[in-house]
């Protein structure tokens, strides 16, 4: 069941390898959201679906953050994901001062431990399936995801092709952070509590 998040951040950061940068701010994105998910739910008693729409939009602000700081500085996205690596982490640390959340509603616990109709397969290997199979028509069949595969293979050709490079950045920093939450918050369902060293 592992591989079902794992597949989920390696295509994370595979989307960002696509336009030749690193996200190294994927693990600790992830991690913020499952501790914001199962900190607004246990803390603030805040409705399920709510917490997933504020978990993924916690995501999208960090992707959006890291992408906009790479194209404005022109700095390495590798230097600025490592910095916003130690930012997130730090957030996590001081909202959970360290201590895990252990109410998690039994709806999210259920969902982790669900399965596929009578068969033994996992629901949440489904999640993961899914989203793979979005990511390839996003990046084969979408004018977004092409650009974004030009402009990894050359950047100056892509921008004399008039490919916008802060457009392609931000929008693969942002989907990296989106899915970056969605790995989180399955963590959470999975482990039935919300750690601050996930």
């Amino acid at each position: 069941v592992s591989t079902s998040y794992m597949l989920i951040i390696a295509l994370s950061q595979m989307i960002i390898i696509a336009i030749g940068q690193m996200n190294l701010s994927v693990g600790a994105i992830g991690g913020l959201v499952a501790i914001s998910f199962s900190g607004l739910m246990e803390v603030y008693q805040i409705s399920v679906p709510m917490a997933v729409l504020m978990g993924l939009l916690i995501g999208v602000g960090c992707g959006f953050l890291n992408g906009y700081i790479t194209v404005k500085s022109g700095i390495s996205a590798f230097i600025i994901t490592l910095a916003t690596l130690y930012i997130f982490k730090g957030i996590n640390l001081g909202v959970t001062e360290a201590e895990p959340f252990y109410n998690i509603p039994e709806t999210v616990k259920n969902f982790g431990n669900a399965k596929v109709g009578n068969t033994p397969i996992p629901f949440l290997i489904v999640i993961p399936i899914v989203i793979t199979f979005l990511m390839w028509i996003f990046m084969n069949r979408t004018e977004t995801g092409r650009h974004m595969l030009a402009y990894g293979n050359s950047i100056q050709s892509a921008e004399l092709l008039g490919i916008s490079s802060s457009k392609v950045v931000i929008s693969a920093h942002v989907i990296s952070g989106l899915l970056a939450a969605i790995a989180g918050m399955l963590v959470v369902c999975r482990l039935q509590l919300g750690t601050p060293n996930i």
